[in-house]
C-alpha cells in the first residue's frame, strides 16, 4: 500500500483542496480495480443522505450510492449481498456479470464504489477487489488529516438534495407516530452529519424511555431506563454521542440522539443543529403523541389536528402556559374545538376536566342553568340539584363555543364568573367559588357585534387576552391532499375498511373547491367517499353528488392560477435568485432590490428561508 500512501501524502503536501484530493484518491482506486467508473463517498447509514465526494464515469443513478451503503439495489445490476468482516463492509457479487459493482468502506464510513465491467469469470480478478478493500482500510486516517488541513470542506454534491423549507414541515405534519418518528430520525442524520440516530419517547411522569425509531442500527429490546443510560447502551461502539430533549408543558416528551463512530465528529455545530431540530419537531411530535393518547381514551374521538399551520400550534403552546382566557376565532369547521382541546392538554390542567358548552345549541331560557347550575325546585322541571358547566370545569378548562349566541343578560353573568371566579346557581342566594381556564370561540366579528350592541364590550375585552385565528381550508390548498388522506385513513380504521388512496384527478378536484364548511365539510365528503368507493382507490365517482353539483355550479379557483399562491411562489423564487446573485451579501441584496435589509430578512422568514438555504436552493 506504499503507492496509495505516496499518492495521498503527495496530495496533502502539495496543498490540494479536499475535492482535488478525493478525485486523486478515486483515480487511484479505479486504477487498482481496473475500472472506468466509480465514486468516492462519505457515508451515513441513512439512505438518501450519503455525500458524494468525487465521481468518474457513468456509475451512479440517483440514490444508488446511498443504498449501496446498506444494500446495493439497481434494476440494471446483478443481485448483490453484503458480507461483513472486521475491516468493514465488502460488497460481494453473487453472480458473474458484465456490470459488477464492488466497494469497500472503512470504519469512518469513507470509501469507494466502482463498477467493474468484466466479461470473464469473477474469480480471475477477485484479487483486484481484495486489493481495493485493502486500500479503503487506510482512508479514514487520510481523510481526517485532510479535514484538519482544510476546515472549509465542500462536497461535490448529494445524491438527494436537502428538502426545501416547508417540505420538512409537510413531512412532519403527521398524526401517526410510526410514520413521524422515522422522518425525525432521518432528519437527525442529515442535520448532524452523523451515522446513527434515535428518537426515544417519554412514557408517564418518570421519564421512562424506550427506543422507537432508529437510523443506522436496529432497535434492541432493552428494559426501560433513564435517558443517558439507555442512549449509551443503544449506541455502543460509537465514539461520540449527543442528546437533546424535546419539551412540552416544560417536561421532556422525547429525546433526540445522534451518534458517530468517529471521534469528535459531533461538535458544536452538530449540537446546535440538534437543538434547532428539537425545537422544530416539538409541536408535531406533541400533536402525534396527543393523537395516540386521546385515541386510546376514546377511539371515536381522537385529537385530530392535521393541516393546522405551525404558527397556530406554536401560539397555542405559548398560551397554554397561562391561566388567562383565550379567544379562538375563525370560520365554521376550521378546528376551533380541536385547538381548544390541544391548549387544555398542553396546559398544567391536562389532568382536569375539559367541559364544552355550545351556546348555539342551548335554549335561551336554560342558558343560566346550564352554565351556573340550579337548585331543586328553581324552575319547572328542576327536580334535583344540578351543577353547571363552570362548576363542572373546576380545576380544568371550560370551552364556550359560539359565545356570541349568549344574550346580553347571560353575558353579564359570564363576565362576573370569569372576573371573580364566582357563580350563583339558580334558586339560591349563595355564591360558589370556581376556578377554571376559559377558552371561547366564535365565527363572528365580535368588535362588530359590540358596535351593534349585541355583545358586551367588557366581556369581549375580558375573554380576548390571547387571540388565535384558525385559517380557512382554502388558504392552505396544498395541504388538502394530506388532510384528506389522513381523514380517509382514520375513517377506514373506524369503519373496519381497507385504507383507500385518492386518484390524482380526485385530489385536484378537492383542491379546486372553496370548502365553505372547511375541514368539517372535507371530513363529511371523505367519509361518504370511503364508504362509497370500490377497489383500492377513491375516484371522482365515489364523491357525493351534492359536492359534484356544487363544484360544477360554483367551481373554486384553480390552484395553478390562484393569485396568492402564484404571488408567493414568485416572491420565493425572486428571493433565491437575489441572494444567489449577491452571493449571500444581504447589504448588496438590499441595495439592488431597493428594500431595507430588515424587510428582506422578514421576507426570507416568511418563506422559511435563511440566506444560506437560499444559496443552496
Amino acid at each position: 500500500m506504499s503507492d496509495l500512501n505516496f499518492e495521498l501524502l503527495h496530495a496533502v503536501s502539495a496543498g490540494f483542496n479536499f475535492v482535488d484530493a478525493c478525485n486523486r484518491l478515486l483515480d487511484f482506486c479505479l486504477q487498482v480495480a481496473g475500472a472506468s467508473s466509480g465514486c468516492c463517498l462519505r457515508g451515513a447509514y441513512a439512505p438518501g443522505y450519503t455525500v458524494v465526494l468525487a465521481t468518474k464515469g457513468n456509475l451512479l443513478k440517483r440514490g444508488l450510492a446511498a443504498s449501496a451503503m446498506v444494500r446495493l439495489k439497481s434494476e440494471h445490476l446483478a443481485a448483490h449481498e453484503i458480507s461483513e468482516d472486521p475491516d468493514g463492509l465488502l460488497f460481494q457479487s453473487t453472480a458473474c456479470s458484465a456490470n459488477i459493482v464492488a466497494g469497500s468502506l472503512d470504519r469512518d464510513r469513507y470509501g469507494c464504489v466502482v463498477r467493474l465491467e468484466w466479461d470473464d469469470v469473477l474469480a480471475v480478478r477477485w484479487e483486484k477487489v481484495l486489493e481495493l478493500r485493502e486500500a479503503c482500510r487506510h482512508l479514514g486516517g487520510v481523510f481526517r488529516r485532510l479535514e484538519q488541513l482544510d476546515s472549509r470542506i465542500t462536497c461535490v454534491g448529494r445524491l438527494r438534495s436537502e428538502p426545501a423549507p416547508g417540505a420538512v414541515e409537510r413531512d412532519l405534519d403527521e398524526h401517526k407516530l410510526e410514520k413521524l418518528l422515522p422522518v425525525v430520525a432521518r432528519l437527525i442524520v442529515s442535520r448532524c452529519s452523523c451515522e446513527s440516530s434515535g428518537v426515544l419517547l417519554a412514557e408517564g411522569e418518570s421519564l421512562v424511555l424506550e427506543p422507537n425509531a432508529f437510523v443506522g442500527l436496529s432497535p434492541p429490546k432493552l428494559p426501560a431506563k433513564g435517558t443517558s443510560e439507555l442512549a449509551r447502551e443503544l449506541f455502543q461502539g460509537h465514539a461520540s454521542m449527543i442528546e437533546e430533549p424535546v419539551l412540552a408543558r416544560n417536561d421532556p416528551i422525547a429525546v433526540l440522539a445522534a451518534a458517530s463512530r468517529a471521534e469528535a465528529t459531533l461538535g458544536v455545530g452538530a449540537r446546535e443543529a440538534l437543538k434547532i431540530l428539537a425545537e422544530e419537531v416539538r409541536p408535531f411530535l406533541w400533536k402525534a403523541l396527543l393523537y395516540r393518547h386521546t385515541k386510546a381514551q376514546n377511539p371515536d374521538r381522537p385529537l385530530f389536528m392535521i393541516g393546522i399551520p405551525r404558527d397556530v400550534l406554536e401560539a397555542a403552546e405559548r398560551f397554554a402556559g397561562s391561566k388567562a382566557p383565550v379567544l379562538i376565532t375563525g370560520e365554521t369547521g376550521t378546528g376551533k374545538e380541536a385547538l381548544a382541546r390541544f391548549i387544555h392538554l398542553t396546559s398544567d390542567r391536562a389532568q382536569g376536566p375539559f367541559i364544552t358548552v355550545n351556546a348555539a345549541e342551548i335554549q335561551e331560557t336554560l342558558a343560566e342553568s346550564q352554565l351556573f347550575g340550579h337548585k331543586k325546585g328553581a324552575f319547572t322541571g328542576a327536580v334535583v340539584d344540578a351543577a353547571g358547566a363552570f362548576e363542572l370545569a373546576h380545576g380544568g378548562t371550560l370551552f364556550l363555543d359560539e359565545i356570541d349566541h349568549l344574550n346580553i343578560n347571560v353575558q353579564a353573568k359570564v363576565l362576573r364568573a370569569i372576573e371573580y371566579g364566582e357563580i350563583r346557581p339558580l334558586g339560591t342566594r349563595d355564591s360558589k367559588q370556581v376556578e377554571a381556564r376559559i377558552i371561547c370561540a366564535t365565527n363572528k366579528n365580535l368588535p362588530a357585534e359590540v358596535d351593534h350592541g349585541r355583545f358586551l364590550q367588557d366581556l369581549y375585552l375580558r375573554i380576548n387576552v390571547f387571540e388565535i385565528t384558525t385559517p380557512p381550508l382554502r388558504a392552505n390548498r396544498d395541504a388538502i391532499p394530506k388532510i384528506a388522506a389522513a381523514i380517509a385513513q382514520d375513517i377506514a380504521e373506524r369503519e373496519g375498511r381497507k385504507v383507500f388512496a385518492f386518484t390524482p384527478r380526485t385530489l385536484k378536484m378537492l383542491q379546486s373547491y372553496g370548502f365553505p364548511g372547511n375541514i368539517r365539510e372535507l371530513r363529511n365528503i371523505v367519509q361518504n367517499a370511503v364508504v362509497s368507493a370500490h377497489g383500492s382507490q377513491i375516484d371522482v365517482d365515489a364523491l357525493p353528488t351534492r359536492f359534484l353539483d356544487s363544484l360544477g355550479a360554483t367551481p373554486g379557483p384553480d390552484p395553478e392560477f390562484d393569485y396568492d399562491r402564484c404571488k408567493g411562489e414568485f416572491e420565493r423564487l425572486y428571493l433565491i435568485r437575489l441572494v444567489k446573485h449577491t452571493r449571500g451579501n444581504m447589504t448588496v441584496a438590499a441595495a439592488l432590490s431597493g428594500l431595507d435589509r430588515s424587510h428582506l430578512y422578514r421576507l426570507l422568514r416568511k418563506h422559511t428561508l435563511t440566506p444560506d438555504e437560499a444559496l443552496r436552493s
